[in-house]
């Protein structure tokens, strides 16, 4: 809870719920309903399955929404998901078994079933402007529902260890649901560097706050948690977020 900032384990009163995985996608619905999407499990295996359980429910359940294996969509890890509107989840990149760092961007209609409920809106190809696939991308959703962005992750590699496209991590796009296109955003201000695995969040829809623990892409470069926290504003401008002087916010060793 948020306003005690209490943790309390929640009964889950279904007999059927998903397997315990990790690198899972997952977007909340109006209803206080959480969507969980694909993920790898204890053996590392990757899913493509979608669940949902609404959060405001006195005894929560799980619902299976599209079982593992049955989805068009490659099973995946490190893939980004937001709510477009009440019922359409988008999905995007990722690693799949095949590919590191998938270019396709996925719609999931949470009130439909099988594989009517999804479809492929978009893929990367040569000759497609677009963005290039990434791992642990962040999508925000626009307010108007028009679209969606897509902000940074990790630069995708082929199964070689060769890039997939020589572009910056932090690269904006914005992808407009009627013309089914992506055009680049141009931002201002100084982006965070290539980092692996950034840590993401949206606020109110628009703005991105980014963090990154660890190392950077290039070898040997460390980055300071306290000093890789980034935000891009509502005027489309990169803003670095400088940490408390007494570093306060830093637990103790």
């Amino acid at each position: 809870r948020t306003d005690t900032f209490v943790w309390r384990k929640m009964p889950i009163t279904s007999r059927a719920r998903p397997v315990a995985r990790t690198q899972h996608a997952s977007a909340m619905q109006m209803d206080r309903s959480l969507i969980v999407i694909g993920g790898a499990d204890h053996s590392n295996y990757l899913l493509n399955d979608v669940w949902s359980i609404n959060l405001d429910d006195r005894f929560l359940e799980w619902r299976e929404l599209s079982a593992d294996g049955s989805s068009p969509m490659p099973s995946r890890i490190g893939h980004g998901a937001a709510m477009l509107n009440e019922t359409a989840v988008l999905i995007m990149g990722g690693n799949s078994p095949e590919q590191y760092g998938v270019p396709d961007l996925w719609a999931f209609d949470t009130e439909r079933e099988g594989r009517a409920a999804w479809a492929l809106l978009k893929t990367w190809e040569p000759g497609v402007t677009g963005p290039r696939a990434c791992y642990l991308p962040l999508l925000v959703p626009d307010s108007d529902g028009r679209g969606v962005r897509a902000v940074w992750g990790t630069p995708g590699n082929a199964l070689d260890g060769s890039k997939l496209e020589d572009l910056d991590a932090t690269q904006t796009w914005r992808f407009y649901l009627s013309e089914q296109q992506w055009q680049q955003v141009n931002t201002s201000g100084t982006p965070p560097a290539d980092l692996w695995a950034p840590l993401l969040t949206s606020l109110r829809n628009r703005s991105v706050a980014v963090g990154a623990f660890g190392w950077m892409i290039e070898p040997g470069a460390y980055v300071n948690p306290v000093d890789s926290v980034f935000r891009l504003n509502e005027d489309e401008e990169w803003e670095h977020l400088a940490a408390p002087a007494d570093e306060s916010c830093v637990d103790a060793p």
